[in-house]
């Protein structure tokens, strides 16, 4: 990511613009402190080129998460460290996996990395291997794909744009992305290391304690047989 302004993580629950995120800092290297009040718990935003984390951020980190750019689906500046101006998507491709190298390095062993990413066309209206590039560069990274989700966007125009598209080039609609976990090392110690956590909403009915993570290895014995599915 280039140099970026950064913004104080909003309040939670105040979305008046007088209560709106603050523009806290933007120079390349700097560490800035979000601004927050008494008891909120608040990140320290880094600005700089993440090809150069390493030089970017001390230590190592218990978690990666990033939604990062499509290539240049959608340009954020005219910077030319900006992945969004790479003069094509080779080029984007070989930035991309240096920068999940660094981010995969500073993760601690045991734990997990969270990806957004979507299939994207190039202009020649291919699609292009953005979701496939993006697992083997963690894989090369050392890290495997652990947990796959679909994220299903908003609909918004695109059941009135649909049919033209599709009638004229055979592209179809796409209203989703794909959540990709990655774990560095063993699942199970990543796990125990983050706690408990609050899994859907209320109490599962008829489940025991280790029913969820029974279902990640294998089917238990009291799983719904897929024949049985109509």
């Amino acid at each position: 990511m280039p140099d970026a302004a950064v913004w104080d993580a909003a309040v939670p629950g105040q979305g008046t613009p007088e209560n709106a995120p603050k523009r806290v800092g933007g120079q390349s290297g700097a560490s800035v402190q979000a601004l927050g009040t008494a008891g909120q718990v608040c990140p320290t935003w880094v600005v700089g080129d993440s090809r150069n984390l390493p030089d970017l951020v001390a230590g190592e980190v218990d978690l990666v998460f990033s939604c990062p750019p499509y290539a240049d689906l959608e340009v954020y500046s005219n910077d030319p460290a900006d992945l969004s101006n790479a003069g094509s998507y080779v080029e984007f491709a070989a930035a991309y996996r240096i920068i999940i190298a660094n981010a995969v390095a500073k993760l601690r062993d045991n734990r997990f990395a969270v990806w957004v990413v979507g299939d994207i066309r190039g202009k020649d209206g291919r699609v292009l291997p953005f979701v496939t590039d993006s697992i083997q560069a963690f894989e090369d990274a050392g890290a495997y794909l652990y947990n796959a989700a679909v994220y299903v966007t908003p609909c918004g125009s695109l059941p009135l744009r649909a049919r033209k598209a599709f009638e004229a080039t055979r592209k179809m609609g796409k209203t989703h992305q794909h959540v990709l976990v990655f774990c560095k090392g063993d699942a199970r110690k990543g796990a125990e290391a983050v706690g408990n956590v609050q899994f859907g909403v209320g109490e599962a009915s008829g489940a025991d304690e280790g029913t969820t993570l029974d279902y990640l290895d294998g089917a238990p014995d009291d799983a719904p047989d897929a024949s049985d599915a109509t």
